[in-house]
């Protein structure tokens, strides 16, 4: 193979290279614009979602401003408003539910269970132990600061019920002497009217004729 040759095959590889270049090129072009495109449908799409997805749904009354409070505030009225006792999961699954937007992304379940020890701790809420369940359910203390109201979760602790269904013995008596006071009562009553018959009993038979003897005829 002569230096020409040798020359001749440089040339030819220097052109494919080059017209690869030219293809890269073309390619990169294309690429680019098909980048543009993808974004612009994007935007499109991401306006049209805006557009489809619906508002919030309208909190109760006595959750209103839920989705603006801090989480501790938040924790606070979810407990406070709910009917039955809540362990830390069921915060949780309940803020989700009423789309809250202040809950942690990056572990919300310790930040819940932080605020839940602090709650504890200044006496907003307490844990209730329910046998065969490790992890503890909290209600709301059983008076409301604010209002003195007993929150209906309160109804359902076992240990507050017994608390307000119990009597004292003081109760015991009282009821037992309620009840001798009217079984006297009736007593007395009962006596009066077995007088008063008595009384009519006598007062007609002294206005009674005697009947006549009826005589044998002969």
């Amino acid at each position: 193979m002569t230096e020409t040759d040798f020359r001749v095959v440089r040339d030819q590889t220097l052109e494919k290279i080059k017209d690869l270049l030219r293809q890269r090129q073309d390619i990169d072009r294309r690429m680019l614009a098909l980048r543009q495109t993808l974004r612009g449908i994007e935007g499109y799409l991401e306006v049209e979602m805006d557009k489809m997805r619906l508002e919030p749904i309208p909190l109760p009354a006595e959750l209103k401003g839920l989705r603006e409070m801090g989480l501790t505030e938040a924790i606070k009225k979810v407990i406070q408003c709910s009917a039955e006792q809540m362990n830390a999961q069921d915060v949780r699954d309940k803020l989700l539910s009423l789309e809250y937007r202040n809950l942690p992304k990056s572990n919300p379940m310790a930040a819940i269970h932080a605020v839940l020890t602090r709650l504890v701790k200044s006496g907003h809420i307490k844990p209730i132990r329910i046998a065969g369940t490790k992890k503890p359910r909290y209600t709301w203390a059983y008076k409301d600061k604010e209002s003195g109201m007993v929150p209906l979760n309160s109804l359902l602790d076992t240990s507050f019920l017994a608390q307000t269904l119990e009597p004292s013995e003081g109760t015991f008596r009282k009821v037992i002497r309620e009840m001798a006071e009217e079984q006297q009562a009736r007593e007395e009553a009962l006596k009066r009217a077995m007088e008063q018959m008595q009384k009519k009993e006598a007062f007609g038979n002294f206005f009674k004729v005697p009947e006549a003897k009826a005589t044998d005829k002969k």
